[in-house]
């Protein structure tokens, strides 16, 4: 028989094993495809190598950082349009809403827009006890998978495919991040995030 839910039904949340934190809702999605039905996705859906980060945790920082992407980039409206500032929200209330209890594993890779969203996401954890997880996908898909040193440098977690991050999931997760580790990548996004530059690079790590 076809059993009808209620509207509360449809939208009630399965409960996720683990979660996952990623620059981009595009990479988020080949998270999504590759990876288990038990593991809940969150795609930051904000591009950090551009732009002013200057107290991003903080309301007026965010406010900021909208003024300046619609003032100076020739973005898409749907993405700097009136939407932005509530999937951005959306997103912070998504990961503060993460159960203490459920291990998290935040992507990264060897470029700016990553590496900044780790320290962001680092720092937004801070009072969180849950076990926190680091995936390099530019290192893990070289160790894994035997490219050439040119394109290690290359790789975003978003231009792997999803089968081959199902591969560094299931291959390259190691121990979770310490406390020491923890706070120094915290340190690092408050040290970020009283620069005023707008363009960020990553360079000799």
């Amino acid at each position: 028989d076809i059993v009808k839910l209620t509207h509360k039904e449809r939208n009630v949340e399965r409960e996720y094993k683990t979660v996952h934190i990623v620059c981009g809702e595009s990479p988020a999605g080949s998270l999504r495809v590759g990876l288990e039905y038990e593991n809940k996705v969150i795609g930051f859906p904000d591009f950090f190598a551009v732009g002013p980060i200057q107290e991003l945790h903080n309301e007026v920082g965010r406010k900021r950082r909208y003024e300046w992407l619609r003032d100076h980039l020739n973005y898409p409206d749907d993405f700097i349009g009136e939407e932005y500032e509530s999937r951005f929200s959306k997103t912070l209330a998504d990961i503060d809403a993460i159960p203490d209890y459920v291990p998290i594993i935040i992507w990264t890779g060897e470029n700016a827009d990553e590496q900044t969203g780790l320290r962001y996401f680092l720092f937004l954890l801070k009072e969180k006890p849950n076990e926190v997880f680091l995936i390099n996908t530019t290192i893990a898909y070289q160790d894994l998978f035997n490219t050439s040193e040119f394109q290690y440098f290359y790789f975003h977690t978003g231009e792997v495919a999803p089968e081959k991050l199902n591969t560094i999931y299931q291959r390259a997760l190691t121990k979770p991040l310490t406390t020491e580790e923890r706070n120094r990548f915290g340190k690092e996004w408050l040290t970020l995030s009283v620069t005023k530059g707008v363009v960020r690079i990553w360079e000799n790590d």
